[in-house]
């Protein structure tokens, strides 16, 4: 070949390969642009997916709610509400069980009404009031259109059920209740704390006390011997006096003595349970037995017809009355009439017609009762087991079923008894005072008034369904029930007070029901709330005399405060002694007629005057401020000067600027309105003149200013 040509060939060679080079160049470029447009192409497809399931949803049609209801008998299948129509339907979502499903759950439904998700309570719906319980799940209510209905309760209620009275929170198109909403308007008129005010606290009344405890306490203790004396316990109390004798002490320690009585009712019902649940189950042993003993001693101490403390030789009277025979042969002749000697054990009967025979035979004034229930016990099983009738074992288990039939508890249900009865201990048996706040169920739109008064006796004969007593107690009585048509205030009472009488008339129907009024105005209260039938029992609480004073010191000038030690001295270091002393003072200063204590001068329609001293406007209330400025005085001198204690000049300094508050009280412009309130009757007062001693008149105590340190503060 020749050189030309090779040369030729050469420089094709070159091109060629010039020219794959640039096509090899060429097609990565061509590959790289088609992997960009290939991965645009999968973009672009991807967001018209998108754009295409945006655009299904939003042409797809909404989803409903729905409400569960209950399960179906199709186990596939279960009950649903939807705008007050029901639907049997499937369970769309797997997550979600049948046995997950709570009646009133807010469940999500495809359009097919399948359940599909669940959602949460929407916390809305009507407002309506529980009228009558009827059991675990259903309540009748009352709507605002007045219409009553029975509805069911939703899961979330069951635990804690509403009561009669209750505002609830419904859905009238399921007929479920979601809430017990909060209290009521009436509700918070109503207070139910327990006061804790004993009668131990109140000095100078103990005539009312007596009184007040036989009208409460006696129907509810003894209400036995109510029935066997055909008697009646009173509808209702009045507590009529001057103001600050202790009329609201005396209801509040009413209440809390009650309280007392009916937890420890409670508690001896929930031991009497237990020990008949253990004894039933085969339980031996002298433990049990100590328990039962102790049982039976609680509740002859509970169920004494008497209380004497015991006097001269107890021993040797008990020995008189263990060989006197009379238990014997009271057991005797009780087991004679039942005809059955193995029901001798428990009958409350029995042993009141026992307590009244030994009273009578002189034994009841001076023996220990809880001591002779106790020698009655063990004769009344002497003489059984005698009979090889039963074991001591038996002998408890027959007497605790007499026990707890006499208290209406179920034998066969006695595990709910005791739910029952641990529910009523739980509470702090607080519910059974309702304390009405009078003044303020009074309301200016027309019917308000009477509707707050329905439910306050609603709500006791709530709480009186259980068998325990309710106290409704009303302060200041004649702002509600004032006489009718005297013209004194807007004659709201003329519908009042027959709603009222309606009421109370008809607790005759309602076991254990009791009010209580308390009023300083007893001439204003209707005569028709005060007849026999109505307010039965009528207690006037006067003003202290001496000696109830004395008691009323004793309450709050008490041995354990600081005296000056130069007091003390003069008693021998004996701070009892020295109260004692420190009350005399006080009482006689309070009580003396001598002139700086003349007060005022009374000018009766017949014009015959009369001059009335401090002491006839003493009170519990007053005597309880003397005490306490005399408290304050002590204080103030301790600050001032470092000298510690109460002295008798502090009580009489009290005593004289107590009075000295009271001067202007008196009000001359209506005279005997002012009486009236103040605890005066009689003759009709005209006039009432001052007459505070002009020393004591213009007088001007000075404010002492009284400098401490920042660490008092």
């Amino acid at each position: 070949m020749r050189e030309e040509d090779i040369l030729e060939t050469k420089f094709k060679l070159r091109d060629l390969e010039r020219e794959k080079d640039f096509l090899a160049a060429e097609v990565k470029r061509l590959r790289e642009e088609n992997e960009r447009f290939r991965h645009i192409l999968e973009m672009t497809k991807r967001e018209i997916a998108l754009l295409r399931e945006e655009v299904g949803k939003l042409k797809a049609p909404p989803l409903p709610y729905g409400t569960f209801i209950g399960l179906s008998p199709d186990p596939e299948l279960v009950q649903i509400a939807v705008d007050g129509k029901i639907y049997e339907v499937k369970i769309a979502n797997e997550k979600i069980k049948r046995e997950d499903l709570k009646p009133g759950q807010r469940v999500l439904l495809n359009p097919a009404f399948n359940i599909v998700d669940l959602r949460d309570d929407f916390a809305v719906g009507e407002v309506a009031k529980v009228v009558n319980l009827l059991d675990e799940d259903r309540v009748i209510i009352r709507s605002r259109d007045t219409e009553e209905r029975v509805v069911k309760l939703s899961s979330s209620l069951l635990a804690k059920k509403p009561r009669i009275g209750d505002n609830v929170r419904f859905d009238p198109k399921t007929e479920l209740i979601f809430e017990v909403l909060p209290k009521s308007e009436v509700e918070e008129v109503v207070l139910e704390e327990i006061p804790e005010v004993t009668y131990e606290d109140i000095g100078g009344l103990a005539p009312q006390i007596e009184q007040l405890k036989d009208a409460v306490e006696l129907p509810y203790i003894y209400g036995h011997l109510y029935s066997q004396f055909k008697l009646k316990p009173p509808k209702g109390i009045l507590l009529y006096g001057p103001p600050g004798c202790g009329k609201t002490m005396l209801a509040k320690a009413v209440a809390n003595s009650l309280s007392r009585r009916i937890r420890r009712f409670l508690e001896e019902n929930k031991e009497a349970i237990l020990i008949y649940k253990e004894l039933k189950k085969g339980k031996k042993g002298r433990d049990i037995l100590m328990r039962f003993e102790n049982l039976c001693s609680q509740i002859y101490d509970y169920r004494a017809i008497y209380k004497n403390p015991p006097e001269g030789d107890t021993e040797a009277l008990y020995q008189k009355l263990d060989e006197s025979g009379i238990l014997e042969r009271f057991i005797r002749r009780m087991a004679a009439r039942k005809g059955k000697k193995s029901e001798l054990v428990w009958d409350i009967t029995d042993w009141y017609n026992l307590l009244i025979e030994l009273k009578e035979k002189g034994f009841g004034a001076c023996l220990d009762r809880v001591r002779i229930g106790e020698m009655l016990e063990r004769k009344r099983k002497e003489y059984l087991l005698s009979r090889k009738e039963m074991s001591d074992e038996d002998y408890a288990i027959h007497w605790l079923e007499e026990y707890l039939r006499t208290n209406k508890i179920d034998l066969n249900n006695l595990d709910e008894e005791l739910k029952k009865t641990e529910e009523k201990l739980g509470t702090g048996i607080k519910s059974y005072f309702l304390n009405i706040k009078g003044p303020e169920l009074l309301n200016k739109y027309v019917g308000e008034t009477e509707y707050r008064i329905r439910e306050v006796f609603q709500r006791a004969k709530e709480r009186a369904s259980y068998g325990l007593p309710v106290i409704v107690f009303f302060d200041e009585m004649e702002s509600l029930f004032r006489i009718r048509g005297s013209g004194i205030s807007s004659d709201i009472e003329s519908t009042i007070v027959p709603q009222f009488l309606a009421e109370i008339d008809g607790v005759e129907s309602i076991e254990n029901v009791i009010v209580i009024g308390a009023s300083n105005r007893q001439d204003l209260i209707d005569p028709a709330v005060l007849r026999v039938g109505r307010l039965d029992v009528k207690i006037r609480i006067d003003r202290p005399d001496k000696e109830a004073a004395k008691e009323i010191f004793g309450k709050y000038l008490t041995p354990d405060l600081p005296f000056a030690s130069e007091e003390l001295a003069h008693f021998g270091g004996d701070p009892e002694k020295l109260v004692s002393h420190l009350i005399d003072v006080a009482v006689e200063e309070m009580y003396s007629t001598k002139k700086e204590n003349q007060f005022l001068r009374v000018t009766y329609q017949n014009k015959e005057q009369e001059i009335l001293y401090f002491k006839d406007f003493s009170s519990g209330a007053m005597i309880e401020a003397i005490v306490s400025r005399a408290k304050t005085y002590a204080l103030k001198r301790l600050i001032q000067t470092g000298k510690k204690g109460i002295r008798k000049e502090d009580i009489l300094q009290a005593i004289r600027d107590e009075y000295k508050e009271n001067e202007d009280l008196p009000n001359t412009t209506n005279p005997d309105d002012w009486t009236k309130i103040a605890g005066r009757k009689g003759e009709r007062i005209i006039a009432v003149e001052s007459l505070l001693p002009g020393r004591l008149r213009k007088e001007q105590k000075e404010v002492e200013e009284i400098r401490v340190d920042s660490r008092y503060l």
